[in-house]
């Protein structure tokens, strides 16, 4: 095997697949669509502030998507961190179908909120490919 073939072999194994890849670039652009979304709210959900809560959901996404993917000493545990990134996820999409109506600063299609809900709908479907094209890899 040549050096160039070598070379090539090892960037393959220790970078990220596509999947990983377009599941981390739809998260940080989903988180900090959150985090740029928060300011300038004065609704508030359980008894805080509206913008506070989409910063906690922008920031939760960053730290799941660094460990599952960057943070080398999560490796033992990427099913459970990539459950949980799902789960955050389905609950950001659970929080936004139960809330929206309540504090909706949009009425029309052109709402920021569908273009974050279809991509953490995509979030969900490339963790799913991601989860199976890594299980069918290991056997």
């Amino acid at each position: 095997m040549s050096e160039h073939a070598k070379n090539k072999s090892i960037t393959k194994k220790s970078g990220l697949s596509l999947y990983q890849k377009i599941v981390t670039g739809l998260t940080v652009f989903t988180a900090l669509s959150h985090i740029i979304y928060s300011y300038g709210w004065d609704s508030q959900i359980l008894g805080i502030n509206l913008g506070v809560w989409f910063v906690v959901n922008g920031l939760g996404y960053l730290i799941l998507v660094y460990a599952l993917y960057f943070g080398g000493h999560f490796k033992e545990n990427n099913e459970l961190i990539r459950y949980l990134l799902a789960s955050w996820t389905f609950g950001s999409i659970l929080a936004w179908a139960l809330f929206h109506t309540r504090s909706n600063r949009y009425d029309t299609l052109l709402d920021p909120s569908l273009i974050n809900k279809s991509v953490e709908v995509l979030i969900l479907v490339f963790l799913y490919l991601d989860q199976r094209n890594t299980s069918h890899s290991l056997n």
